[in-house]
């Protein structure tokens, strides 16, 4: 398997390096691309063709309303993560 192709949904591009970062640092082998409003997150699913989105916690309740309706309708249904309690 090749690099993972990863959206990043964050409207900080501080907190995007970070996540990088991180990722690398993890030894995870990835191209990432963020989007930080609607449109551009429609235009990376629809361009750049993730292979996973990974989402800010914050925008849970402000920006995700309008982009995961669209994520939904456009991919069909995967496996998810869930949060450690």
């Amino acid at each position: 398997m090749g690099e993972l192709r990863i959206l990043l949904l964050e409207d900080a591009p501080s907190d995007a390096e970070l996540l990088e970062h991180s990722l690398r640092r993890g030894g995870v082998a990835f191209t990432a691309l963020r989007a930080d409003t609607e449109t551009a997150f429609q235009r990376a699913l629809e361009d750049f063709k993730p292979d996973i989105v990974l989402a800010a916690a914050a925008l849970r309740s402000t920006m995700c309303n309008g982009f995961f309706p669209a994520f939904r309708s456009s991919w069909s249904p995967a496996p998810s993560a869930k949060r450690p309690q």
